[in-house]
Order: structure tokens, then C-alpha cells, then sequence
């Protein structure tokens, strides 16, 4: 769980920063994070460099790159501050890294429900200021005399000017207008699948006030999976929202004749896992002061939540379970007992939420009230989840709290711990 590298580097300085066998490590680090979705990991080394070198030029033009490509993993987490910087400055490189920002806005949204009207209007703002350059030939826009430098800026007057409103609501305008539009002749076709991407975006943000009356209507569903690759939103009807799915795994393998093998993986992750929450064990003592003072307990949570130290929330995640404090956590914290409700009624009905909440000390609400705080608050990567969640899962046992020990389990296809699927039977949530 605890990334002794990530450790190492946050404990650097400026001087430690500046050398460029440091650099390559942290390079090395980010590449790996990028390729596995390590948004928690993300999150915490981009707090890290953004606190130090933001205020060192020569630093932040050394480590422009990392900290734009940390940011994008970890779009939904930072400070709206920082995410309109990145779509005024840096959408060009969210595409050529593949992550596909119209789903990175949407799960910005859906973690920001409240925010989602201010949100839509700062996104919109930023991207129309944009001035990065998408090809070299100057623009020639429509009812002007002058040419223009071919910036996203340009580019989305160019598209205002030339196409129609009505077509753009239908999403028919995009595709007319990269297959017929003179300036576009001039763009090479991997320049012209940025330029789609961001009119994608841009149309999105535009005409979005009729997403915003479905969701407000309750018919917009999210159907979120912590995979980059499998989030999506989709309109459901209610009563198809039956299934609770815990965050995707990863792919399964097939075919796996090794099952004794497999077992055997599992205990050593697991017991790797446990030799490395050192740390966090060693931070339990120092909570003991909150154990009749859940407000004290809420509110360091969210300090820990702004500072990104991922450590010190697993601390207190150990620390509330092992003290039988989760039930009251969560129903004494209003914000968070909304959000954790915004959570589920993406994916469950609001007769079944109901019952939910009625239930908060059942395993199944348990459960997926962890799988709330670990994945959207804490953001960690499946595979950590659920080695925590396991981790969880025999804290319960240790202090008589068996009826919760099935809320993860080993799966020795995936060689992985999981989360144990939530199903919905007679409007009562129980595990498959």
C-alpha cells in the first residue's frame, strides 16, 4: 500500500529536486502511475511538487511535463483553480496521453454535483481561451478580414462561425465540419483528431444544460468504473438500477488451471501489503484522542482529504473501524452522508437508498459506505482497495464484527482482492 518511493520523494527539497537523476526517478515514477491509473498516488506527488515548485521558475519549467501529466490523472481531485489552468493550457496533452477529457469532466461533475453549473461555465471560459496551436497555417474566418493564428481559440470561432446550433444539440455539426471546412484541409489527420476531440469537449460544455435537466430529473445515471477506459454515463431507466458493481479490477485472465498457485499469490500480496502499512499502524495511537469527539474525527478526515496524505486517512479508516466508529461517522457528518447518497443513486434507486440508510450497520451498507470513502474520497487504485478493504475485512473479525468479514474476497482468476458485488433483491441490498 504505501509506495516507499513516493515517500522517498516526498521528502526531498529543492536542492534534491533540482538534480537530474531525482528528476529521472519521479519521471520513471509518473510513467507508472500514467500507465496503471494510480490516481491516489497521483494526487498526493502532485501536492507534493506543485507546493515547491510553483514557486521556483527554473523548476517549474524543468517539471512542466510530470506535474501536467500527475494533474491530468488526477483532473477530478485538484483545486478548480488548477483544473482551468490545465483546459487554458493543456488540453493538447490530455489527448496525445489518450485520456479522454470528456470523461474526466463527467466525473468531475458527478464528484461536484452541486458545483455543476459554475463548473460548466469556468470549463467553457478556459477552453475558449485556450492558446495552444493545433497546425500552422493561419485561419480564415468567416465575415473577417484578417487572418488568425490557428490557436483552440480560433479554431472554436472558426466552428461557431460555421456551423449550425441546431446540428451542434444533435451532435451532427462536428463531422461536417472536420470533412468540409477549407481550414481543416491544412490540418494532417492526427491534428484533426485533436481538433475533433476538443470541439467534442467544447459542444459538451456548450449545450449542456440539457444533460443538466436530466440529471436533475433524476434519468441521468452514471455508471462508474475507476478504469479510464470503462467510465462512461449512460440514461438508465429506475428500475434497471438494481446492481451495485465495485470498481473494475482490471482484466480477467482466463483459463487459469492453477488455482493452488494462485492462492498462494494472494496470501504473499497480502502479506507483503501488511509488512508495508507500518506507518500507518504507528499513526493509530495518536488518534486515540478522537475517540469521543467524532466532529474532531470528521474534520481532520477533511484536512487530510485537502493535503492529499493518503497515509493519515488510512490511518484513520483502521482506527474508526477498529473502534466500531464507522456507523456514527457516517450518519453525523451531513456533507458526507450526502455525498456517499449522490454516490449510490448513480447506480441504485432511491426506494433502495432509502432502505439503505436505514440499515447503516448492515455488512452491505458497510461495504459499500468503504468503497465510497476508499475509491471517490481516497482515490486509491482498485488493487489497493481491496488489499485494504481485506485489511478491514479482518479488523472486523479481530474484534468480533464477523457478519462484515465478507465484504472483500480473494478472486484467483484476477489473483486480486475484490469487492463483493451488492445486488438489489425485494428492495434490500444484499452480496452475490
Amino acid at each position: 500500500m504505501n509506495d516507499d518511493q513516493l515517500k522517498k520523494i516526498k521528502n526531498f527539497s529543492v536542492v534534491d529536486l533540482e538534480k537530474d537523476n531525482t528528476f529521472q526517478e519521479i519521471n520513471e515514477l509518473v510513467e507508472k502511475y500514467y500507465r496503471e491509473i494510480y490516481i491516489g498516488e497521483s494526487v498526493e506527488l502532485w501536492y507534493f511538487l506543485y507546493k515547491i515548485i510553483d514557486k521556483d521558475k527554473n523548476l517549474s519549467k524543468k517539471y512542466e511535463t510530470i506535474l501536467n501529466k500527475l494533474a491530468w490523472i488526477s483532473f477530478a481531485s485538484l483545486p478548480y483553480s488548477n483544473i482551468e489552468k490545465l483546459v487554458k493550457n493543456n488540453l493538447i496533452l490530455a489527448i496525445k496521453l489518450e485520456f479522454n477529457i470528456l470523461n474526466k469532466i463527467k466525473e468531475l461533475f458527478s464528484l461536484h454535483f452541486n458545483d455543476i453549473k459554475d463548473l460548466r461555465l469556468i470549463l467553457l471560459k478556459n477552453i475558449k481561451e485556450n492558446i495552444e496551436r493545433i497546425g500552422s497555417v493561419e485561419l480564415e474566418i468567416s465575415n473577417e478580414d484578417k487572418k488568425f493564428t490557428s490557436t483552440v481559440k480560433n479554431w472554436l470561432i472558426d466552428y461557431d462561425r460555421f456551423s449550425v446550433i441546431e446540428k451542434r444539440k444533435e451532435k451532427l455539426a462536428i463531422l461536417e465540419y472536420i470533412s468540409s471546412n477549407e481550414n481543416i484541409r491544412n490540418l494532417s489527420k492526427p491534428q484533426r483528431k485533436i481538433l475533433k476531440s476538443i470541439l467534442e469537449v467544447y459542444d459538451f460544455l456548450r449545450f449542456f444544460k440539457k444533460e443538466v435537466d436530466l440529471l436533475n430529473n433524476n434519468e441521468l445515471k452514471k455508471n462508474s468504473a475507476h478504469s479510464e477506459i470503462t467510465k462512461k454515463i449512460f440514461i438508465s431507466k429506475e428500475k434497471d438500477k438494481k446492481v451495485f458493481v465495485p470498481e473494475e479490477t482490471g482484466k480477467q485472465k482466463i483459463d487459469n488451471k492453477e488455482e493452488k498457485k494462485s492462492v498462494e499469490k494472494l496470501l504473499e500480496f497480502y502479506k507483503f501489503f501488511e509488512k508495508d502499512l507500518k506507518s500507518i499502524n504507528n499513526n493509530i495511537e495518536s488518534l486515540e484522542k478522537y475517540q469521543n469527539n467524532p466532529d474532531g474525527l470528521f474534520k481532520k478526515f477533511n484536512e487530510d482529504l485537502q493535503e492529499g496524505n493518503r497515509d493519515s486517512l488510512l490511518s484513520l479508516m483502521v482506527f474508526i473501524c477498529q473502534n466500531k466508529l464507522l456507523d456514527k461517522f457516517l450518519k453525523e457528518n451531513e456533507k458526507l452522508l450526502a455525498e456517499f447518497k449522490k454516490y449510490l443513486s448513480f447506480k441504485l434507486s432511491d426506494d433502495i437508498i432509502k432502505n439503505i440508510m436505514n440499515k447503516s450497520a448492515s455488512p452491505e451498507t458497510v461495504s459499500l459506505y468503504l468503497q465510497f470513502l476508499l475509491f471517490k474520497k481516497i482515490k486509491l487504485s482498485p488493487k489497493n482497495a481491496g488489499l485494504f478493504g481485506m485489511h478491514l475485512a479482518n479488523i472486523f473479525k479481530t474484534i468480533g464484527q464477523d457478519k462484515y468479514f465478507p465484504i472483500v474476497y480473494g478472486d484467483v482468476n484476477l489473483e486480486q482482492f475484490v469487492w463483493r458485488e451488492v445486488v438489489e433483491e425485494n428492495g434490500l441490498v444484499k452480496f452475490k
